[in-house]
């Protein structure tokens, strides 16, 4: 099972300013486009663009080059999961490709048309969320359903970890039963991204990053150390 964690720009920047080990960053492309997702699928990685026609880019090459492989024109949220590639476009719900991009089809059965921001892997188990809330498919991707324990105050990310679902809206909450119940883990603000690096989760909001080390029970303010 490929997993796949899609964290937003806003995100990346913050983790690049708090971090307290610097690297160095080289451009691989893409330059003038504003890149708002990507995602991995085997060895491909892609890339989604906001403005224009060439919404999602591919590349074999680490980065070098990048090939337009969609005509869409919003692409703010990409995901793998169970072999397909997700994209989401503003406005019009979620795309699937079962080509590696190569083709694209809708696949928006019960979503609202709201920007899809992240999708997540569990199990036979597929997750996206939006404004509305987190959405399950059971299909490949094709058909999906509100999850039961969401709402719309669980609208902007969402990863898996340990088994469990962690989703990032008003704060960051915790699901232990694929969706059903929701439980709020980390009151981190607007948690418009969260990853997991080892064995620590990440929330991030407009002012700090929070950390936890236990699943989500207590959690810790990361100061910037520049």
């Amino acid at each position: 099972m490929n997993k796949t964690v899609t964290i937003s720009l806003f995100f990346l920047f913050m983790l690049l300013t708090y971090s307290s080990l610097f690297a160095q960053w080289v451009q691989v492309g893409l330059a003038g486009r504003t890149v708002q997702a990507m995602a991995v699928n085997g060895t491909t990685i892609f890339a989604g663009v906001t403005g224009g026609t060439e919404g999602v880019h591919r590349s074999s090459d680490d980065g070098a080059p990048w090939t337009p492989v969609s005509s869409l024109t919003s692409c703010s949220a990409m995901g793998t999961a169970a072999g397909f590639v997700f994209a989401g476009e503003s406005g019009l719900g979620h795309f699937r490709s079962t080509d590696d991009g190569l083709t694209w089809a809708a696949a928006n059965g019960g979503l609202p048309s709201y920007t899809c921001r992240a999708f997540v892997q569990v199990d036979t188990n597929i997750f996206t969320v939006n404004s509305a809330g987190v959405y399950r498919s059971t299909t490949n991707g094709v058909s999906w359903v509100l999850a039961a324990g969401s709402n719309s105050y669980i609208n902007n990310s969402i990863i898996s970890f340990n088994g469990n679902l962690y989703a990032g809206g008003s704060g960051i909450y915790r699901s232990t039963n694929n969706g059903a119940s929701f439980i709020g883990v980390g009151s981190t603000g607007d948690a418009w991204g969260i990853a997991v690096i080892g064995s620590t989760i990440y929330g991030a909001d407009g002012n700090r990053i929070t950390h936890s080390t236990n699943d989500g029970v207590t959690w810790f303010t990361r100061t910037a150390t520049i």
